[in-house]
Parts: structure tokens; sequence; C-alpha cells
């Protein structure tokens, strides 16, 4: 096929992610708009195993900050920031390690709405983090996790 090729992997945490090598077809290229997908976020219960994983198979860059209750790990190429890590909190315990895809919104309360309306749950409600904005933790009909933020 000329479009790309996918691969399926497995972290050494037990998070599974796809990667994509563009040829005919390129990747994602719709960012910072409302609708596009707008952040990759890792939960892992070991950190330090999935730092230096994703910096020598991608070659990112880490930047490890307190946020008072938790670490969290940017992953960046260049100045441009890739992705985001933290370690799963107690409450998170016997989940396996996963990614979360975040989706940019407009209006975060009539999305969570509508994806209630849908037959989607409600996975963390509305929140406010400051230099981020809201954000809530939602599920598709399918079980399926997703992120959003306004």
């Amino acid at each position: 096929m000329d479009v790309g090729r996918m691969g399926v992997i497995q972290d050494p945490t037990g998070a599974f992610l796809a990667v994509w090598e563009s040829k005919g077809t390129g990747g994602s290229f719709l960012r910072n708009e409302a609708g596009a997908m707008c952040w990759n976020e890792l939960a892992t219960n070991d950190t330090e195993k999935a730092k230096a994983f994703y910096t020598a198979l991608f070659g990112w860059n880490e930047s490890t900050t307190d946020m008072g209750e938790m670490l969290y790990t940017t992953f960046s190429v260049g100045e441009a920031m890739a992705a985001g890590m933290y370690a799963m909190p107690p409450e998170m315990q016997g989940i396996p390690s996963h990614w979360l895809p975040y989706f940019q919104l407009s209006d975060i309360n009539a999305t969570v709405e509508k994806v209630v309306a849908l037959g989607g749950k409600v996975m963390a409600p509305v929140q406010f983090a400051e230099g981020v904005g809201h954000f809530a933790v939602l599920q598709d009909p399918q079980g399926a996790a997703f992120g959003v933020i306004q």
C-alpha cells in the first residue's frame, strides 16, 4: 500500500500505542482547533521505565514538574510539546498503563451533555487545571475512553 505503514506496540509498562509512518497519506495535521486532537497523555505505574523507553524510542526530551499532588512529565521534540505522563494514583490501581487522547472543544459542557445523550459516560467530570483550562474524561458507548479540553 502506498498510504503508509502502521504498527501497534506495547511499552514496557504495558501501555499500547499505534505508530504511523507516512507515505502517500500524512498523519494528523489539524491541531489546536475545536474538534481536533490536542494532547496525548500516558497514565502509568512506572514513570521511570516509561520515561527511559519513550526518550530512547522517539528521541523525546523530558521535563518533570512537581505539581503538588503529583509529578507530571512533559515530553517534547525540540521546543514542541509532544505528550504528557503521570503516575497513576492509588484510586487507579488495577487499571493497566494506558494512553489517553484529548480533543479540543469550544463548549465542554455541551459536549459532555451530548456524550451522555448519545449513550456515553462521564469518567471524570469537568474540572479546571491552571494553565490548561477545563477538562473531562469521557467514555463512548463501546467503552473507549478519551479526554476533552476547553
